[in-house]
């Protein structure tokens, strides 16, 4: 095998590693959270364009890193029922990605260090949440709201590098995403189960497109009517009886994040943010035919 070719299933490994094509809905958290924290605002555009860069690389090192630690913390249990994932098949040794994991949280911790202190606090919560998660959830029952803790926190994190004073708005929109990716996970934690019938998780799923259709001005209403389709469409893979296949319906609701961002905007009438929220669900669409979701 020539030298290029095994550089190149490295990268590929690593990118299958990071789940690189969940990234996208990364950026619409950073990009609704900071709409809300008033970085739209004329005024402040040229205050916080840095910041939000920042905030933005930090949080989707983040994300990355948390996906290294998954796989390095269940690599044991991979090397039975996923041998064909990077560290299972050889690629990627243990303590390379475990290395790579804490490089990227160092990184991510000193890029907010460089916005505000109050950010890198949100941050250090933020990386102790995705630890947590990424340590115990296996053995964890209430795995999946940890995880939508975490997500959450990128809200958070965003919204006070950003000096966001509108508490009341974020409060809101955190605690429906914290519901969107507590329904979502918890499916997920039940992928390998065919009999899976549990249906109280499509509250959490569809609660936010019923709140923020009522909060958004009449023209922005289809983004509501979007978000609620593409939950339909997606629960349709977890619930039906024939062919059931839970992971594509989880791998849609992750996309769907950039579709929940994009009602948080609607709800704010600013049609650029908006478009680009949905412009960013399609390319997360997109690169999950290329790299697996999950």
């Amino acid at each position: 095998m020539s030298l290029g070719v095994v550089q190149g299933s490295v990268w590929l490994a690593h990118l299958r590693l990071a789940r690189i094509s969940n990234l996208p809905t990364i950026l619409t958290n950073v990009l609704a959270a900071a709409i809300m924290a008033g970085a739209g605002a004329t005024h402040n555009r040229g205050d916080v364009a840095l910041p939000l860069v920042l905030v933005a690389v930090a949080m989707g090192l983040f994300y990355t890193a948390g996906m290294y630690l998954n796989d390095f913390f269940d690599y044991p249990i991979d090397c039975r029922e996923r041998p064909e994932r990077p560290l299972p098949s050889g690629v990627l040794l243990p303590r390379t990605v475990l290395v790579f994991a804490l490089g990227y949280f160092l990184v991510g911790l000193f890029l907010l260090a460089l916005v505000r202190v109050e950010a890198l606090l949100c941050g250090l919560l933020l990386v102790g949440v995705i630890v947590v998660y990424d340590r115990w959830h296996k053995r964890n029952p209430l795995g999946h709201f940890v995880m939508a803790l975490a997500r959450a926190l990128v809200y958070i994190t965003t919204f006070v590098a950003v000096s966001g004073t509108d508490t009341m708005r974020l409060g809101v929109a955190a605690l429906l995403l914290f519901l969107y990716v507590a329904g979502l996970t918890y499916i997920a934690r039940s992928e390998t189960r065919a009999d899976f019938t549990r249906y109280w998780p499509i509250v959490l799923l569809v609660l936010p497109a019923a709140y923020f259709g009522f909060q958004a001005p009449w023209p922005y209403l289809p983004v509501a009517g979007l978000f609620l389709v593409w939950c339909g469409y997606s629960l349709q893979f977890v619930y039906r009886r024939a062919n059931k296949d839970i992971g594509a319906g989880i791998v849609r609701l992750l996309a769907g994040i950039a579709l929940f961002d994009a009602m948080v905007l609607a709800a704010h009438g600013v049609p650029g943010p908006v478009a680009l929220c949905v412009g960013l669900f399609v390319l997360t669409r997109f690169l999950q035919h290329y790299i697996a979701g999950t």
